[in-house]
C-alpha cells in the first residue's frame, strides 16, 4: 500500500518528487486522523497543498476546515483560513457566520411576503442550495438565496391553486348527478382520493423543488405544473 501511494503521489504531482513528498507527509501527518487519511486521494492533497502554498502545517488546518465544510470550494476555505489568521476554528466561524447570514436573508424574504415554507429546516435547506449554486461567492449567494426563497413560495402557492381547481372540478362532477356518466363519476372520486392523499405528504421535497426551479430557469409556474404532473400522474 505504501509503495502504491508513493506511485500515486508522484503521478498526481506530474512526477515532481518534492511535491509528491509533501503529499505523502500530509497523508501521514499525525494531525490528520487515520479515518480521514484513508478517505483522501493524492490529487485532492495536491490541491490542498497548492492552496496552502506548500506549507504542511497550513495544509493540515485547511484540511480540517474543509472536512467541516466539505461542499465548500477549497479556495473559499483557504480564504477563510487566511482571514482567520491561519486558525482553523476562526475560519470555520467565518464560514458558519456567512452561512447564517444567507439563512437569515431567506427568512427575511419570506417575512416580506407574510408567508413562509413551514417544513423544519426549510431556511437552512434554501440557504445551503443557494450557497452551492453560488459556490459561496458573496456577490452571488445573497441574491440567489432571495431568488430561490421567493420562487419556492410561488411554487407552493401555484401548487395549492392547482389542487384547489382540481378539487373543485372533481367535486362538481360528484355533486352534479345529471349528465355525469359512471366513468366520469369514478374518475372524479379517484381524483378526490388522490388529492386527499397528497395532503398527507409534502408537495415535493424542498431540494427537489429547488432543483426543478433551476432546471426551468427559475420559472415558478412552469415548475409547479411539472411537479403537479409528476405528483398526480
Amino acid at each position: 500500500p505504501r509503495l502504491s501511494r508513493t506511485a500515486s503521489a508522484l503521478k498526481a504531482c506530474d512526477w515532481d518528487v518534492d511535491r509528491a513528498l509533501g503529499v505523502l507527509r500530509l497523508l501521514a501527518s499525525r494531525n490528520v486522523s487515520a479515518e480521514v487519511s484513508r478517505g483522501l486521494s493524492e490529487s485532492y492533497c495536491v490541491e490542498v497543498l497548492q492552496h496552502s502554498r506548500g506549507d504542511l502545517a497550513l495544509a493540515e488546518r485547511l484540511l480540517e476546515v474543509h472536512q467541516r465544510f466539505v461542499t465548500t470550494p477549497l479556495a473559499v476555505c483557504a480564504e477563510a483560513l487566511r482571514r482567520g489568521d491561519s486558525h482553523a476554528s476562526a475560519a470555520c466561524s467565518l464560514l458558519e457566520d456567512f452561512r447564517g447570514r444567507v439563512r437569515e436573508l431567506v427568512v427575511k424574504a419570506w417575512r416580506s411576503q407574510d408567508d413562509a415554507v413551514r417544513e423544519e429546516g426549510a431556511a437552512e435547506q434554501v440557504a445551503y442550495f443557494a450557497l452551492e449554486v453560488a459556490e459561496w461567492n458573496p456577490s452571488v449567494a445573497f441574491m440567489a438565496a432571495e431568488s430561490f426563497a421567493l420562487a419556492l413560495l410561488q411554487v407552493r402557492r401555484e401548487w395549492n391553486a392547482l389542487e384547489s381547481r382540481a378539487r373543485t372540478r372533481a367535486t362538481a362532477y360528484v355533486q352534479s348527478g345529471d349528465g355525469t356518466t359512471e366513468a366520469e363519476l369514478a374518475e372524479a372520486l379517484t381524483t378526490l382520493d388522490s388529492l386527499d392523499a397528497l395532503r398527507s405528504r409534502p408537495v415535493s421535497s424542498i431540494s427537489e423543488t429547488l432543483r426543478a426551479l433551476q432546471d426551468t430557469g427559475m420559472e415558478p409556474m412552469t415548475t409547479a405544473r411539472q411537479l403537479w404532473q409528476s405528483g398526480t400522474s
